[in-house]
């Protein structure tokens, strides 16, 4: 009677070699990770849209407080500089604020690389700060304009407001000292006053 061998019967179930790089010695491919059905991938698209409507007002909000704010500080620089260069070179400087272009221009500057001696920033147009110079106040000039003598001292203290959408952010000069001071960040409420008629 012939031996029987008590080892399993060979299994019919091929069985694939994988090489180092994850593929099969012939160069299929397979797939092993988890499948998405298409209600899934809706559900998942409508969740991503949900989320950027509700984060969308809060992202314009943060971009319009950070052109003021960086508006403001550009300004406050420019201030200082032109308050320096007063007294550097011993003699006028002074910043005219034009609210109609958003612009105001330095004048009496050490001449540059091409020798100009005025400088120009541009608030309302430049795409770093889209700004407006909203109200400028030196009330001892009647003049939107502050200049500086060759001691650095201001021919008048005064205020200019930024303006981007409803928020605001003022740039104070002080009359004795020159020196510019940038105020806290505020929402312009609109005039909700309203006037009866006899």
């Amino acid at each position: 009677m012939p031996l029987q061998s008590s080892s399993p019967a060979p299994s019919r179930i091929p069985v694939t070699e994988v090489t180092g790089n994850g593929r099969a010695p012939s160069g299929r491919h397979w797939y092993t990770g988890p499948a998405f059905t298409l209600v899934e991938v809706v559900l998942v698209l409508v969740i991503m849209s949900l989320v950027i409507a509700v984060a969308q007002p809060r992202i314009a909000g943060y971009v319009i407080n950070d052109r003021v704010r960086r508006s403001a500080d550009r300004l406050a620089m420019d201030l200082r500089l032109a308050q320096s260069e007063a007294i550097k070179q011993q003699q006028t400087v002074t910043v005219t604020f034009d609210t109609v272009k958003d612009l105001y221009t330095l004048s009496g500057l050490s001449p540059d690389s091409q020798g100009a001696t005025t400088r120009t920033v541009t608030l309302g147009s430049e795409s770093s700060y889209q700004t407006e110079l909203d109200v400028v106040e030196f009330a001892a000039t009647g003049l939107s304009a502050v200049t500086f003598d060759s001691f650095g001292t201001p021919d008048s203290g005064g205020t200019i407001a930024l303006l981007s959408g409803s928020i605001l952010c003022t740039v104070s000069v002080d009359s004795v000292t020159g020196q510019p001071t940038v105020s806290a960040l505020s929402s312009q409420q609109e005039d909700t006053t309203v006037v009866e008629e006899d």
